[in-house]
């Protein structure tokens, strides 16, 4: 089976109508094997011209960090920008007719000239940063400007909501004033993720608006990117954190295996209801501590080393469960997902957690004898059985809040269960040998 995460240039991109650009789309291999004859292949251009439809990368791509990039031509035919800027690229990487996750860009498409208003001049508006994040239940600030780019001044000047994708955006409209030649208002708004808004990439629209002498004047939209994170997130200043302890152990948000982390939770797990409802609580929890230990880490030579040989294990075990259940991932999302949960939890307890009980048993003949009654482990039996349940009941008639509690119980008894088994069995052994 193939393994086959993406990487690109970039999320979102500007373009000029009737300019070329390129965009590099990176196939990334993060199976045991090497592979030949990649292809990176459009999907949907959304309205744009790209070219070529299909890049071969040949080979041989090298295994778990082997990537090859494909460059692609994009360029906005006339008038692409209105009624919507907002375009969607879709790529996806081809080996030997087996698919990868689809990649998408935003493509953000700038009018070729802007239209000149009533009295020659004109309107423009824009953002402090290209991309907002925001968790679900949480707020952040949107600053969006009106600037005159005419030579006649604007009256009344405001700055409303065109379109607000969902999340709750306020105040509107905002009340600029008077708008001189050459002159730029902010208004800040404030943009609130709903809980039941679905995770991942929005767009808000904004416009200005003024009056001259001669008429009324507006603004060609504004374009605003939000990307929800699940409640929980650790969001500062506009941008969502993630990957703390693993950024500050290899040293840059770029390294592959913080590339692998993030791929594997914002392109697999994110991508279904079960997996949102553990990262909620995850989050509360690795955000609760990640960011202090994370900037020890981060100040110590031998920490960074050691992080990195304890962090080993886990990274083989996330890509192990995805390469088993990716299968079974391409036929039924939630399917998958659970799947993958039950490998990497049983793998992670029995490798990070099994070592504690049999110290324990080591010990004291009292933990001997708690660690080898069939009660408890038929007790962790029941508790996985009736929280998997829950969990896909949950799944099925869409109940966050079950799902929350549902999807955490069910990987903590998983956990435990894989972390006692060795200890169980292993005294059963030895009793039987006295």
């Amino acid at each position: 089976m193939v393994i086959l995460l993406f990487t690109v240039d970039a999320h979102l991109m500007a373009l000029p109508e009737n300019q070329m650009e390129n965009l590099g789309v990176s196939c990334n291999n993060h199976s045991g094997r090497k592979y030949n004859d990649l292809t990176v292949r459009l999907v949907d251009p959304d309205g744009l011209e790209v070219t070529p439809s299909q890049v071969d990368l040949g080979g041989p791509i090298p295994p778990y960090t082997g990537w090859g990039t494909a460059t692609f031509h994009i360029s906005a035919p006339p008038n692409s920008a209105f009624p919507d800027p907002d375009h969607v690229l879709t790529f996806e990487c081809v080996w030997n007719q087996r698919i990868s996750i689809p990649v998408k860009v935003h493509v953000i498409v700038e009018p070729a000239a802007q239209a000149p208003w009533a009295g020659g001049s004109g309107l423009t508006n824009g953002s402090g940063f290209p991309v907002y994040a925001v968790a679900e239940g949480t707020k952040t600030g949107l600053p969006v400007y009106c600037e005159n780019t005419g030579s006649v001044t604007f009256d009344n000047v405001v700055i409303r909501v065109i379109d607000d994708a969902g999340l709750m955006i306020g105040p509107s409209p905002v009340d600029l004033g008077e708008l001189a030649p050459g002159q730029q208002h902010t208004a800040n708004f404030n943009a609130v993720a709903p809980d039941d808004l679905p995770l991942g990439h929005h767009v808000v629209t904004f416009a200005c608006e003024g009056q001259t002498p001669d008429g009324h004047g507006i603004s060609s939209p504004v374009k605003v990117d939000v990307d929800v994170h699940p409640a929980g997130s650790f969001c500062q200043g506009g941008f969502c954190f993630s990957c703390f302890i693993a950024t500050a152990t290899y040293g840059s948000e770029s390294a592959p295996e913080v590339q692998f982390l993030r791929n594997f939770r914002d392109l697999y797990v994110l991508n279904t209801f079960s997996g949102r409802s553990f990262m909620v609580m995850f989050n509360s929890f690795y955000y609760s501590f990640s960011p202090q230990v994370a900037s020890v880490i981060a100040s110590n030579t031998f920490l960074r080393e050691f992080m990195q040989i304890f962090l080993r294990p886990m990274l083989a075990i996330l890509w192990l469960a995805y390469y088993v259940s990716f299968g079974v991932y391409q036929v039924d999302a939630e399917a998958g997902v659970m799947l993958t949960g039950l490998i990497a939890c049983s793998l992670l307890g029995l490798v990070y957690l099994s070592p504690v009980p049999a110290l324990l048993a080591w010990r004291g003949r009292r933990y001997r004898q708690i660690l080898a009654s069939r009660r408890f482990l038929r007790m962790l039996v029941l508790i996985f059985f009736s929280s998997a349940g829950l969990v896909i009941l949950a799944s099925l008639v869409r109940l966050p809040s079950l799902a929350l509690i549902a999807t955490s119980v069910t990987a903590v008894t998983i956990i435990i269960y894989a972390a006692f088994l060795p200890t169980f069995l292993g005294l059963k052994i030895w009793r039987t040998t006295e």
